[in-house]
Order: C-alpha cells, then sequence, then structure tokens
C-alpha cells in the first residue's frame, strides 16, 4: 500500500471491515479533489467483487447508464435500469 497521510482513523475502520469475515458496506463522502477514490483503492486493491464512481454532474440517466456499463464488465448479462 502507499503511504497515505493523516487517515489513520478511516484506515482503521476499514481493516475492521476487511477482517470482519462479512459483507460489508462503506460509504466514504467528503468534498471534491481530498483523496477519497485514493485511499479506497490503495487501500482495498484488487479485493473488489464490484466498484463504481460517480458521474461529476451526471443526470440519472448517465448515471443508471455508468452503473449498468460497470456491472456488464463484471459478468453482468441482465437489462440496464430502468431510466
Amino acid at each position: 500500500m502507499e503511504t497515505i497521510i493523516g487517515r489513520t482513523k478511516e484506515i482503521g475502520q476499514m481493516t475492521k471491515c476487511l477482517r470482519s469475515g462479512k459483507a460489508e458496506f462503506i460509504a466514504l463522502y467528503g468534498r471534491r479533489k481530498v483523496g477519497k477514490t485514493f485511499l479506497v483503492t490503495s487501500y482495498f486493491k484488487n479485493r473488489f467483487d464490484f466498484d463504481v464512481t460517480g458521474i461529476i454532474g451526471g443526470r440519472k440517466d448517465e448515471e443508471l447508464s455508468a452503473f449498468h456499463t460497470a456491472l456488464q464488465h463484471y459478468g453482468y448479462q441482465g437489462k440496464s435500469p430502468r431510466r
């Protein structure tokens, strides 16, 4: 893992979730450009079963389309979510 400075609390919470032995959901939020995506991708590396990020200023139909495309990347062959 790359060196992450000033995120001790967040890393502790992610470690707890990772070691829990069950499915967990982590919602990470904050203002733009503070390293949220970097933190998660650096910490979890290749441990994701699925991940997707939103589109800045995206409309509902754009977000749903991006979500469907991400699902397809992971093998989903079902219908696109309703718009």
